[in-house]
C-alpha cells in the first residue's frame, strides 16, 4: 500500500490568502474614512478660526470706534450688518445695546482707579457717570446671513465703560 504521508505546512492555502485580504481591506476602508473625516473636521475647524479672527477685528474696529478712538464724521453709533469681502462670502451684524448705570452713594461709579500712592485709597469725589455698553458681533456664512436669521458662524460680545451720553444722545 501506498501511503501519502502529510504533505508539511509550509504555505499559506487560497482559503487563507482570501481571507487576510479581506480583514486588510476592510481595515483600510475604515482608516480612509477615519482621515476623510478628519480632513473635513480639520477643514470646519480652520473655517471657524478664521471667522474667530475675522469678528474679533470687527469687535475691536467697533469698540474703538465708540469710545472715539476712531473720529467718523458725525457718525452716531448704532446697530449696523455688512458682507466681508473674499472668497467665502460672510456677512456681519453689530449690536450695541445700552445699560446706563446708577451713582451709588460711595462714587464707585467712577471709571479711573483709586489713587494708591499716598495713603489710603481714595476716590475722585465728582465721578463721572458711564454706561456699560454690550458690543456683539455676529459672523455669518453667506453675503445675505445677517438679514436671513440663519445661526450665526460665530458670535462675540464684550462688555465696554463708556461715558454717558456718548451713543450719539441716546438713553
Amino acid at each position: 500500500m501506498n501511503r501519502r504521508e502529510p504533505a508539511s505546512r509550509g504555505a499559506f492555502s487560497l482559503l487563507e490568502v482570501m481571507i487576510a485580504t479581506a480583514i486588510l481591506a476592510g481595515s483600510a476602508m475604515v482608516l480612509l474614512s477615519l482621515i476623510d473625516f478628519g480632513t473635513r473636521l480639520g477643514n470646519r475647524s480652520e473655517a471657524r478660526i478664521t471667522a474667530l479672527v475675522l469678528a474679533q477685528s470687527i469687535l475691536d474696529e467697533s469698540i474703538a470706534r465708540l469710545s472715539g478712538e476712531m473720529p467718523s464724521d458725525n457718525e452716531s453709533q448704532s446697530n449696523y450688518s455688512g458682507s466681508l469681502p473674499g472668497a467665502p462670502s460672510r456677512s456681519y451684524r453689530v449690536t450695541f445695546d445700552t445699560v446706563p448705570t446708577q451713582e451709588d452713594s460711595d462714587g464707585w461709579n467712577n471709571p479711573e482707579p483709586p489713587q494708591l500712592a499716598q495713603g489710603p485709597p481714595t476716590l475722585d469725589p465728582a465721578p463721572n457717570r458711564t454706561d456699560i455698553v454690550c458690543v456683539t458681533v455676529e459672523l455669518f456664512e453667506g453675503a445675505e446671513g445677517s438679514q436671513t436669521g440663519s445661526d450665526p458662524l460665530v458670535k462675540l460680545a464684550r462688555w465696554v465703560r463708556i461715558p454717558a451720553m456718548s451713543l450719539g444722545g441716546k438713553r
